[in-house]
């Protein structure tokens, strides 16, 4: 838990792939190598610039995704 998120070319393994589970309030992404992580934006109200690591899913609104479709 806490560990940080990082861009590398893609490899196929399982720490490069993410599960999306629908929530009430978004998307929760979920670490195909180990699903008990999720994706997470520091602080309980994130903002612009705010670290993004692999935290341990706790519902919080910093732990949930919006898919916004592009034109």
């Amino acid at each position: 838990s806490g560990a940080k998120v990082s861009l590398y070319a893609a490899n196929g393994g399982n720490n490069q792939k993410w599960i999306m589970v629908k929530t009430d309030k978004g998307y929760e992404l979920h670490n195909a190598a180990n699903n008990s992580l999720v994706l997470d934006a520091a602080g309980v109200n994130p903002v612009s610039g705010a670290k993004v690591s692999l935290y341990a899913a706790n519902g919080g609104n910093n732990q949930k995704w919006q898919l916004i479709q592009q034109p």
